[in-house]
């Protein structure tokens, strides 16, 4: 009961909860659709089309629609989850995760790939790797700060707050369920299916350390470390 606590303490009127978590998830689904279009149309090289303005559109639609429905001066948003736990309490919680499931997440992503490649599949490079490859110092840059910063934030209000809170109370709090529901689509959504499984693992220890630590903040500190990882390494050795 405890965990769910949280939930309680930031919720708002069913009806108008409905209409800002339907609006908020068109314009999430709407801003990854123009994301794939922008990259059907933009060369690799347009790195502020492909990774930066749907971010920004995310952000934008999400945070326009919680002004619409704020109530008698406040945000009907779960914002206070970002500040509920000081930072330095979540940055040790989100190093301590991030030590663990790291390995964890690569060495099912190699297994993956290993099972795959057994098998005859052929596989190809990753979308962000490609344009990796065909960018300059300056893309680079772009694409860090990009996948490092903007996402995290974009991603942990995205899927562990609107999306999580949508499926919680869909399923008269289900929060287990609701936490597995959110992190597969975090990870179908992201690319490659060889990194489904390892992406699955990742996004359901960003939910259950919200959950656990009741604060945005703890995942996505978490999930900017992961990314920096990640998407440094394949800076460094292209």
């Amino acid at each position: 009961m405890a965990d769910q606590d949280v939930f309680r303490e930031t919720a708002f009127p069913d009806m108008e909860e409905r209409f800002f978590t339907i609006c908020s998830l068109i314009g999430i689904f709407a801003s990854f659709l123009a994301a794939g279009l922008l990259r059907s149309f933009f060369p690799a090289e347009s790195i502020f089309f492909i990774f930066v303005l749907p971010q920004i559109m995310t952000m934008g639609f999400i945070l326009v629609t919680a002004y619409f429905f704020r109530k008698e001066g406040e945000w009907i948003f779960i914002f206070p989850l970002l500040i509920e736990k000081p930072l330095g309490f979540n940055f040790k919680d989100a190093i301590c995760a991030e030590m663990i499931i790291f390995p964890l997440v690569t060495l099912m992503t190699l297994f993956t790939i290993f099972c795959a490649q057994k098998v005859g599949v052929e596989l190809k490079d990753p979308y962000i790797l490609t344009v990796i490859k065909s960018s300059d110092l300056y893309g680079k840059v772009i694409i860090f700060i990009s996948v490092a910063v903007l996402a995290p934030l974009v991603e942990e209000v995205m899927f562990r707050n609107v999306l999580f809170h949508f499926f919680n109370k869909l399923m008269s709090r289900g929060v287990f369920l609701s936490a597995v529901l959110t992190s597969l689509i975090f990870a179908l959504m992201h690319g490659e299916w060889y990194f489904i499984p390892g992406l699955f693992i990742l996004g359901m220890s960003f939910q259950l350390l919200m959950i656990r630590r009741k604060s945005l903040t703890s995942s996505i500190l978490m999930h900017s470390m992961h990314n920096t990882i990640s998407v440094g390494l394949m800076i460094l050795f292209n």
